[in-house]
């Protein structure tokens, strides 16, 4: 289940402020950071990490990466990666939910705003949408360069290492 990104995000096109930088697609970004459907078994051919079969982010792409707690308004705690964009308090930012996933990026017609305290505020139904709770660590997944930020719960983080390391296990005999 995905919820597409408005008409304005899915001309393809991001502007990555930076000289020099040709625009590129924003959709391929999130695709290649989103997470496979729950339940969704690997072909054979899906051994650990298969880069062939994943999308793939352009190799000038900066990637940021960060864990954050979420409080009961839906803050989190991690700051470091808001700052790193460039988001300002009183900024709009634009929520899309993606499958087992929430996107922030930057609108004038967004949903919520960057607090002064410059923390990302994940909405309600955005909360309910990923089954996060006050407490539940997040993992955030930043491209700078196409201003964008997709959180998993930490559960996401644990369901791919357990797939990245399935197959070895099942090799070895379940041995470490």
């Amino acid at each position: 289940m995905s919820t597409a990104l408005p008409a304005s995000a899915s001309s393809g096109e991001a502007t990555t402020g930076r000289p020099g930088h040709a625009p590129e697609n924003i959709n391929d970004v999130i695709a290649a950071l989103a997470l496979p459907t729950l339940g969704a078994r690997p072909s054979e051919a899906a051994r650990p990490l298969p880069l062939t079969n994943l999308h793939q982010l352009p190799r000038d792409t900066a990637m940021l990466y960060g864990i954050g707690r979420m409080d009961a308004s839906g803050r989190i705690s991690e700051r470091h990666i808001v700052q790193a964009l460039g988001w300002n308090p009183g900024q709009r930012l634009q929520v899309a939910l993606i499958t087992r996933g929430i996107v922030f990026r930057p609108a004038t017609d967004g949903a919520v705003t960057v607090p002064r305290s410059q923390r990302l505020v994940i909405p309600l139904t955005a909360r309910h949408h990923c089954n996060v709770y006050a407490g539940d660590n997040l993992l955030l997944a930043a491209a700078p360069d196409h201003g964008i930020v997709i959180v998993h719960a930490s559960t996401a983080l644990d369901d791919m290492l357990v797939q990245y390391h399935a197959p070895s296990l099942a090799t070895d005999g379940g041995q470490p």
